[in-house]
């Protein structure tokens, strides 16, 4: 699911927090009330519920406000157009927005992951019986590839794969690039993989 448009702000919703279904305060039916807070993906109710079934991938947005009058918070659904005109007249601010242009789309995992029976691999050789993977060409002969991970254990690394090989079943990884993965694709030596998960740069 890509970030959402915005981020949240404020005060949030909490189990005292009233859900509006008329834009009215629910203690005392006032219209007079701020903006305290912006939520991103608050609960649902039966407006949402329905939509929700249809749309399971899309985000939802509610601004939470006190009443002016009895102080009560209250809450309630809002779509982007609602979201702008209100950034607009200064009753939410710019900083709600977030740019999108900041995230880079990463390819999702596939088969098998990380685990403690997956040994790395420093210098692409079988950890057991020192088996080179030195060139691409010998993938499937030396080794076999069944997973690759978008969240290898290392800050400075964004892909791993995972192998195992083919002469002793040990099964290791090491930190591969995104161009590795793109020529395992085109080689059909892994499936096609989707890419649906976002990293901010």
């Amino acid at each position: 699911m890509p970030p959402t448009e915005y981020t949240s702000w404020g005060q949030q919703i909490v189990d005292d927090t009233q859900a509006s279904s008329n834009y009215l305060c629910q203690n005392c039916d006032s219209k007079d009330a701020i903006i305290v807070g912006f939520v991103v993906n608050p609960p649902l109710n039966s407006s949402t519920g329905n939509i929700v079934k249809q749309f399971p991938d899309q985000t939802y947005y509610a601004i939470v406000l006190e009443c002016q009058k009895c102080f009560a918070t209250f809450w309630f659904h809002i779509d982007k157009r609602g979201i702008e005109s209100r950034i607009s007249n200064g009753t939410l601010p710019e900083e709600i927005r977030i740019d999108l242009n900041n995230y880079a789309l990463l390819y999702d995992c596939w088969g098998e992951q990380i685990h403690d029976g997956v040994l790395r691999s420093n210098n692409w050789q079988c950890p057991k019986c020192n088996s080179d993977y030195f060139e691409e060409n010998r993938v499937n002969q030396l080794y076999k590839i069944i997973g690759v991970t978008n969240d290898p254990p290392s800050p400075n690394n964004i892909y791993g794969a995972i192998l195992e090989c083919q002469k002793c079943f040990c099964k290791l990884w090491f930190h591969v690039s995104e161009d590795w993965i793109d020529r395992m694709i085109e080689r059909k030596i892994i499936p096609k993989i989707e890419k649906t998960k976002y990293i901010q740069d």
